[in-house]
């Protein structure tokens, strides 16, 4: 690995420069992708939190712990994000860097280390589908998707299990190549990120004016949004035709339909309500270490809004 470009940033700071950068490309693209529903938004997201934590390995020397704790940085800054939902990106985060972390010490920060952890982080997302889905519908989601398989059989050859296992691969072997560009591209002796941090400081302080001036909606209003979401509706309706199909009775398809409104409805409230922040920074408060992340992020932040 190329040591020369590490000198530049002594190792105490590269946390704060590297949370910073990150936080502001997660509060600025992340408010914007989640507020407006633009589709893939937390996919862009976690490719480029692996492309500065992979960064800060191979161009800085920065070790596995480190690039971790930068992770969690940005996971608490995530709370200043203007739009959108703030405790399932935070929780993303986080777990994507320890993700990140597990892989790459657990075969000895190798680069065959940093493959099996990038594999693990760009695989975050389709586990916390799966889980999100499993947690509404039941295993009903999945005895659903067998069914419409069975279906779709006789009318086509497409697989929903091999589509789905393509995109799987596709996405690591995309996490994959951004490693080995890293790694050929370690004579560039650049300090700074690829995105302009004035221009996305501009953005910032324009996006923080407008919603100082627009009245902020409640969590429970935007849970109610929420289930208003086109990925939400459709399988919804996937899930009512596959009872239907079934010969379910009719009262138990409502009863069905109210009951994953309900636990919807909670999942989304949870997401967004203040009071689930504070529990979580409560809990991470009683840990002596993250209380010296705290200290960090508190510092973080001091360096965007000087920056402002």
């Amino acid at each position: 690995m190329n040591q020369g470009s590490s000198q530049n940033i002594l190792p105490k700071d590269l946390e704060i420069k590297s949370a910073s950068h990150l936080a502001l490309v997660e509060i600025v693209f992340g408010s914007v992708g989640h507020g407006f529903k633009i589709p893939f938004t937390g996919t862009l997201l976690s490719y480029y939190q692996l492309y500065i934590c992979l960064a800060m390995m191979i161009r800085k020397n920065a070790p596995p712990i480190q690039v971790f704790n930068t992770s969690v940085l940005v996971s608490l800054l995530k709370t200043l994000s203007p739009l959108g939902k703030k405790i399932t990106p935070m929780i993303a985060i986080f777990i994507q860097g320890f993700l990140l972390w597990f892989g790459t010490v657990l075969l000895g920060g190798s680069i065959l280390g940093m493959m099996v952890g990038s594999a693990l982080l760009v695989s975050w997302s389709i586990i916390q589908i799966a889980i999100g889905y499993t947690l509404v519908y039941g295993f009903d989601f999945f005895r659903m998707i067998e069914f419409f398989q069975k279906e779709m059989s006789y009318y086509t050859s497409v697989n929903i299990y091999a589509v789905f296992i393509a995109y799987w691969i596709f996405k690591i072997l995309l996490a994959e190549g951004l490693l080995g560009y890293l790694v050929l591209k370690t004579e560039s002796g650049t300090d700074e990120w690829s995105l302009d941090e004035k221009k996305l400081l501009d953005w910032r302080a324009k996006m923080f004016q407008k919603q100082n001036e627009v009245t902020t909606s409640s969590s429970v209003l935007h849970a109610v949004k929420d289930l208003t979401n086109p990925f939400f509706f459709l399988s919804l309706v996937f899930m009512v035709l596959f009872h239907f199909f079934k010969s379910t009775p009719i009262m138990d398809i409502v009863w069905f339909v109210c009951r994953t409104l309900a636990i919807a409805f909670l999942m989304f409230y949870l997401i967004r309500a203040d009071w689930v922040k504070r529990f979580l920074f409560s809990c991470f408060g009683k840990s002596k270490r993250y209380r010296s992340l705290y200290k960090k992020m508190y510092l973080v932040k001091r360096r965007l809004e000087e920056k402002t």
